[in-house]
């Protein structure tokens, strides 16, 4: 930089002061400094900012890193440019930290009376967190960016800068922190003071290098800048989703996609961690990989819940896309929007028949004990919006069907509701046809199962070098792999791959399952879900935990259907049903499957099978900031799957039942 030139902060820098140190953010990305280099701007900020003539200030190490990185730009020499009156600053909330704030800022900015503008702040501790919350409030419904200052518990303080229907409120700021309303003050309350004092001073002076919006979370003495979305059901700061856009991202991880950016934050975010696992000794397969995403879910009567997704894939990063993905279906499974739901009587014409859904027999409902009421069309039940997929129209769907875990009564729970039909997508039409597929794998499955479908047996399934890998990994276990194409009218190609083991290296029985328009993409899903699945299956062996299911009437969750086949004298039940499979290549096979992979492609083929199907758009308003959405299908008397003894469903007209029908399945 030559000798003569003059520095100033280029067009859109903002600053931040924290506890120690700060951060500046420009175009070209997010900074940390530490406190030193901190002080030395702050320090510089007259002659940098042009409201004093320049003069040498600052390290030229340091201002070399700035130009470089695009936060000073070197200009020729120009007249200062007076800056306005300071804005007054108004402080409210705990007596004792207010007195603290204007003690640490002094005469930093005075009092302007005259001033069009003001900058705000309320600060308090745990023992007026309501009083504080109730300014907030006043501040955010009369649109008025404030800041906040609020000690909470557990050793945790939060400063924040938020702005009406650009940011999330401060309440739900405290839900996506997993705060208890009620905390007690802790010591050190007044420690993120002065950092809050400078970000105030410098809103009143230099506005045009405020941050504009910021949560800075302090946890046992260190501080650290974070992102976050509102909750979906807030009437005061929803809004702010339809301008949700990532500032500062504190989840780095370098397997997080970019897509899930936004909702990625260890402290505040809908997406709190992500892990990939790693055989524990040299004996495991390391084939394919597994990843974990946890999620966190505020509960609207306050405490949250922990969601997690499991995924696989033949990289780390495939397996996280996984996992995550599999995590914000659970996640929007799990919110109902009030205004998406309608209380009324089943009305045929509009409304999807919830015996479509595939119910049960009288003798079921006979049983002591059984959960589930009898469907009464007369009667009121909740409902949702959805659209029949062939001509958009609306139809109306059970919210019982629709969510997961819908909160009814027991006169109104006419079926058990699981996840199959309900998928995660890169757009709706891609999360549709996923769930469309999953709908058609479950089908294909649950009648080759109750009933008498003759599945072919596959040959040559070693088609790469990902399915190749799965399955040596497995056979390496002690397992034989047999793949199996399932039978479907609707020309989709669903596989099952069943691996079988002694039950003491693998499990007695394991399967996976795909379905696709493409017999080698259905292929590659069933082999890599199966050994997913089976090194899952194959851990809790070793655990013992099939031990507490020993007779039929012990499996009662999904896990057990799983547990239930550990035991190698019960793969029976499977070998009956593919014993007198036809064998057939690839190759031939795979001339069968020819329809478009896409959504229109899917509804076509099962039209001509004479199934329709609807769908809806579950997908809440945080994750909608991001490309994923998450659909839930239906389709009238598709083969659902079961959970639990005696839990299969019968009335279907089309299908008709093995004797054997009762025995568990091997879904898990």
């Amino acid at each position: 930089m030559a000798a003569q030139a003059e520095v100033r902060f280029a067009a859109g820098v903002r600053l931040l002061s924290l506890p120690q140190g700060g951060t500046i953010s420009c175009t070209r990305g997010h900074f940390a400094i530490d406190e030193t280099s901190r002080a030395a701007l702050w320090r510089a900020l007259p002659s940098w900012a042009g409201s004093e003539p320049q003069l040498p200030c600052g390290d030229p190490t340091m201002i070399d890193a700035l130009v470089g990185v695009g936060v000073l730009e070197a200009c020729a020499a120009l007249s200062p440019v007076p800056l306005p009156a300071p804005a007054p600053v108004v402080v409210r909330g705990s007596v004792a930290l207010t007195a603290l704030l204007e003690r640490a800022m002094g005469d930093a900015a005075p009092l302007d009376p005259a001033s069009s503008r003001r900058v705000l702040a309320v600060a308090c501790d745990g023992a007026d967190r309501e009083a504080t919350a109730d300014i907030s409030r006043h501040w955010y419904g009369a649109g008025e960016a404030h800041w906040i200052y609020a000690q909470l518990a557990h050793e945790v303080s939060v400063m924040a800068r938020l702005v009406p229907d650009e940011t999330l409120c401060f309440d739900c700021l405290c839900r996506r922190l997993d705060i208890p309303a009620t905390t007690t003050a802790v010591p050190d309350a007044a420690l993120g003071l002065p950092a809050l004092a400078r970000n105030l001073w410098l809103e009143s002076v230099y506005p045009q290098l405020a941050t504009h919006a910021s949560i800075v979370v302090t946890r046992n003495g260190v501080s650290t800048p974070h992102v976050a979305l509102a909750v979906p059901e807030c009437v005061a700061c929803r809004q702010s989703l339809k301008h949700a856009s990532p500032r500062i991202l504190p989840l780095r991880d370098v397997y997080v996609p970019d897509e899930a950016a936004p909702l990625a934050d260890a402290e505040t975010g809908v997406l709190r961690e992500v892990a990939v696992y790693h055989p524990a000794d040299d004996q495991q397969p390391s084939f394919p990989s597994c990843a974990s995403a946890r999620l966190l879910l505020p509960l609207p009567d306050g405490g949250s819940a922990t969601i997690r997704g499991e995924g696989k894939g033949v990289t780390a990063a495939d397996a996280v896309h996984g996992a995550i993905g599999e995590g914000i279906e659970r996640y929007a499974a799990s919110l109902w929007p009030a205004d998406r739901l309608r209380r009324a009587v089943f009305r045929p014409e509009h409304a999807f028949d919830p015996r479509w859904l595939v119910l049960y027999e009288e003798e079921q409902y006979a049983q002591p004990g059984f959960p589930f009421a009898r469907f009464d069309p007369d009667a009121r039940l909740s409902w949702t919006w959805g659209r029949w997929l062939d001509d958009d129209s609306l139809v109306w769907v059970p919210a019982l069907a629709t969510w997961l875990d819908f909160p009814v009564a027991a006169s109104e729970r006419f079926a058990q509701v699981t996840s199959s039909g309900l998928a995660t997508g890169s757009s709706y039409e891609d999360a549709a046809l996923r769930a469309v597929y999953e709908l058609i794998e479950r089908d294909a499955f649950m009648r080759f199962w109750m009933s008498r479908t003759h599945p072919v047996r596959l040959l040559d399934v070693d088609i790469d070098e990902p399915v190749r890998r799965a399955l040596h990994a497995i056979e390496r276990q002690g397992a034989q792999v047999e793949v199996h194409v399932l039978e479907d009218a609707s020309g989709h190609a669903t596989v099952l791959c069943a691996g079988y083991g002694d039950g003491q290296r693998w499990p007695g029985l394991t399967v996976g399952l795909g379905t696709h328009a493409s017999l080698t993409v259905a292929v590659r899903k069933a082999v890599l879900e199966h050994s997913h699945y089976g090194l899952y299956m194959q851990r809790l062996m070793r655990e013992g935990r099939h031990h507490a299911v020993r007779e039929a009437a012990d499996v009662r969750s999904n896990l057990d259907h799983g547990l239930w086949y550990v035991d190698p004298a019960r793969q029976i039940a499977m070998r009956a049903r593919t014993r007198h499979a036809a064998a057939e290549s690839m190759i031939h096979a795979a001339r069968r499957f020819t329809h478009d992979a896409t959504l229109r492609g899917s509804t076509t083929a099962l039209a001509r099978t004479g199934i329709r199907v609807a769908a809806v758009d579950v997908t809440p308003a945080d994750i909608a900031v991001t490309p994923y959405r998450v659909v839930r299908a239906f389709a009238p008397f598709l083969q659902p799957v079961h959970f639990g003894f005696r839990m299969e469903r019968r009335v279907n007209p089309r299908v008709t039942w093995r004797d054997d029908a009762w025995t568990p399945h091997p879904l898990a």
